[in-house]
């Protein structure tokens, strides 16, 4: 099969998928070198591209308006972090039990949240997943949210026709981000990062797998007895943070 025809092909599915959802809705990244502290002093060693908004443990810290925010070190307020993988069914399930309560508080300036989507189950989609996760985060950050609540909301479908790099482009086009910045999902700038983050957790001994949520640093299931698979408890939780 020829190039042009595999380019085709992918653009349909990609279009097909959006269709099939029925979603509505360059490139400068900055090489750097991560310093960050106490438990997490081991997660960086060396030089790779960071996204915006990256938090000592290597998660993406995004505040009350969508975007992330400019000094993670420095927020006021509680920090949500959530280790998921698009392949994990209970992250799956998280997600979409509770992502409406946690927008709502973030939203509301009860909590920022840190997004450490990784590569957990694998290195092919949910790596893909990540690095344009983390290229959003940087190129057109207001689409941040908006598209990681679409892969983890339509996760099971997408999962199913492990979309590539094209297909990702083509839906983000469709949620309103930019020919160049979808194109340059395919650059895998934050490869590096996002592997990073998956190894910090090795030695991490409260790390469960995913999903695993804290509450500023504390396991929300099993430090705080939340169970979020009750509707309601999280958002509880979150309002008294």
């Amino acid at each position: 099969m020829s190039s042009s025809t595999q380019t085709d092909r992918r653009r349909t599915v990609a279009l097909a998928i959006v269709g099939a959802l029925g979603l509505i809705a360059v490139f400068g990244a900055l090489v750097a070198y991560i310093v960050v502290s106490g438990d997490a002093e081991d997660v960086v060693d060396t030089e790779y591209a960071v996204p915006p908004g990256m938090d000592a443990e290597g998660g993406i810290v995004i505040g009350s308006d969508g975007l992330p925010v400019a000094d993670p070190a420095a927020v006021g307020a509680p920090v949500l972090a959530v280790y998921s993988d698009v392949l994990c069914g209970h992250c799956v399930d998280f997600e979409q039990l509770n992502a409406a309560d946690i927008n709502a508080a973030r939203e509301s300036g009860a909590a920022v949240v840190s997004y450490r989507v990784m590569p957990w189950m694998g290195t092919g989609y949910s790596l893909r997943v990540s690095n344009t996760l983390a290229t959003l985060a940087a190129e057109s950050p207001e689409h941040f949210v908006p598209f990681h609540d679409m892969l983890f909301e339509h996760a099971y479908e997408l999962a199913e026709l492990d979309p590539a790099y094209e297909d990702l482009a083509a839906l983000a086009v469709e949620m309103g981000v930019s020919d160049a910045v979808a194109a340059s999902f395919a650059d895998e700038t934050y490869v590096d990062w996002a592997i990073a983050l998956r190894e910090s957790v090795a030695s991490d001994a409260g790390f469960r797998g995913t999903p695993t949520i804290r509450l500023d640093g504390a396991d929300v299931v099993y430090d705080l007895g939340v169970n979020w698979q009750n509707e309601g408890e999280m958002a509880a939780l979150l309002a008294g943070a």
